[in-house]
Formats: structure tokens, C-alpha cells, sequence
């Protein structure tokens, strides 16, 4: 489709609804609910414009992006961009990693077309909003963790699925045995593998901190202590936590409730 300019009518009131999208960004800011709905507007009106060839190119194109981004995690530049008092160049970002100057520049074009770093010049770059949230430990953790065990599971989905003859994963050897090559369930795979049993529990231990905690959401007498069999004591058991990481719901209910009986698992 041949590309056509927008009527004079039409630029001025594509003109007013930028300028109040940029004031109802910075007005929304602290108000968590308003934010949200401003992003539902925003993406709402993002699906009904986008075209259907456009919205399949972005199908094509993410894997690439998210290629770049572990590439650009693994060689330190995320961490360079984040630390930088101003703008780096591609020059002075490649001489800590070693990496070809010329692959860096197209890795880096990458992720500014896509918004996470922002090119502010010739080959010079400076970290955008999604760049700086990958400033913290369990952000890198759990991007690790999903592309290196979680992208493998998704990618072979579709031929297990098809071996099955589509049949909803319900025993072993499910999605993540079949990916991996593995006769390990997820845990006993992590239990062998130290650095991806880090990532995970690091990234989950953030995750949950950042939501509320069910104990805070629903009448703990009711749900616990109710019928609470505690006869054996200090070795009664009030609760285990199944696949509960390194413990980290079980020490918050612990601290909120310290006198709570029986053993926490």
C-alpha cells in the first residue's frame, strides 16, 4: 500500500492527542490505578490501529529481540548503559567485552527500535526505562530463567503437542522432560543445575514480594487455626508450602503472625 500523508485536520488532532497522552503519563505517575488504565487505553487503541501484516511482522521479529537483549545482558552492556552518568558510545561500550564493534551496533539498533535503550546520536546509546529495570538482580534472574528453560519448553511445545495428538499435559514425560531431553521433572532438573535453581528462586522471592500475600487477602483463623490439631506440640504442623522456594512466603506469614502455632514447612 502506497504510504499517504494525513490531512491537515487529521495531523492537528493526532497533534492534541499526543500532547495529552504525554500530560496524562506524567499525571498518572503514583496513582497505580490510573496508570493501568492508561495503558489498557493505549493498548487497546495500538491493537485497533495496527495492521494485521504489521502485528505478524512484530510475531517475527520478537525472538530476534529477545536474542539481542540476553546478548547485550550476557556482554555487560545493559549494566554499562545503567551505570553511565550520560550517553555511551558503541566504541567505549565494546572495550570491557571484547565483542566485534560491528555486531554490537546492530545488536544495540535492535534494541532501540524497540524502545528498551535509546539512540541519542551516531552509534551512542543511553539506557531507556525497560534497560534500567534490568538494574536489579532478580529482573536479569528472571529473564535467564525464562529464556534458557522456559523459551526451550515454548519452542518444542508445538511437536509435543503434536506427538500427543494434542492431548492437555497431565503426567511425565510432559513439555519441559520432551524440550530438555531430560527424564527430570523442573525441581529435580534444578536441584542439578545450582545456577538455574539461583535464578529461579531469586526472581520468584521478588516476584511475590512485589503482590500481596494471600494470608493478607483471606481470614487466616478461618483457613488455619480453625480445627487447628495441636496435640503434638512444637512438632504439630501448621502448614507446608509446596514448591515454595527458599521460603520466602512462609517467612513473611511468619513475621506477620509470629504467634502463630505449630511448625511452618
Amino acid at each position: 500500500m502506497a504510504a499517504t500523508t494525513a490531512s491537515p485536520l487529521l495531523s492537528e488532532r493526532i497533534e492534541v492527542v499526543k500532547k495529552e497522552l504525554e500530560s496524562l503519563t506524567i499525571s498518572t505517575k503514583g496513582d497505580e490505578e490510573a496508570r493501568k488504565s492508561l495503558l489498557a487505553v493505549s493498548q487497546q487503541t495500538t491493537n485497533a490501529l495496527q495492521s494485521a501484516y504489521e502485528a505478524i511482522w512484530r510475531f517475527f521479529y520478537e525472538p530476534a529481540l529477545t536474542a539481542s537483549l540476553k546478548i547485550a545482558l550476557d556482554l555487560g552492556i545493559i549494566e554499562q548503559l545503567n551505570n553511565a552518568q550520560g550517553p555511551l558510545s558503541a566504541s567505549t561500550l565494546i572495550k570491557s567485552t571484547g565483542a566485534d564493534k560491528v555486531l554490537v551496533v546492530r545488536l544495540l539498533r535492535t534494541l532501540a527500535v524497540a524502545g528498551i535503550i535509546v539512540e541519542t546520536g551516531f552509534e551512542t546509546y543511553q539506557a531507556g526505562p525497560v534497560a534500567q529495570g534490568f538494574a536489579t538482580t532478580p529482573s536479569v534472574c528472571g529473564f535467564n530463567f525464562i529464556f534458557e528453560l522456559g523459551t526451550s519448553v515454548f519452542h518444542k511445545l508445538p511437536s509435543y503437542l503434536s506427538r500427543t495428538h494434542y492431548k492437555n499435559p497431565s503426567s511425565s514425560p510432559g513439555p519441559f522432560e520432551y524440550a530438555l531431553d531430560t527424564p527430570l521433572s523442573l525441581f529435580d532438573y534444578l536441584k542439578q543445575h545450582p545456577e538455574q535453581l539461583r535464578n529461579f528462586n531469586i526472581f520468584m522471592g521478588d516476584h511475590r514480594a512485589t503482590r500481596a500475600d494471600w494470608f493478607d487477602l483471606h481470614p487466616v483463623n478461618e483457613i488455619l487455626y480453625s480445627g487447628f490439631d495441636n496435640s503434638r506440640g512444637s512438632e504439630s504442623v501448621l502448614m507446608v508450602d509446596v514448591g515454595g522456594g527458599s521460603g520466602y512466603n512462609l517467612q513473611n506469614f511468619k513475621n506477620k503472625h509470629p504467634d502463630a502455632p505449630g511448625k511452618l514447612i
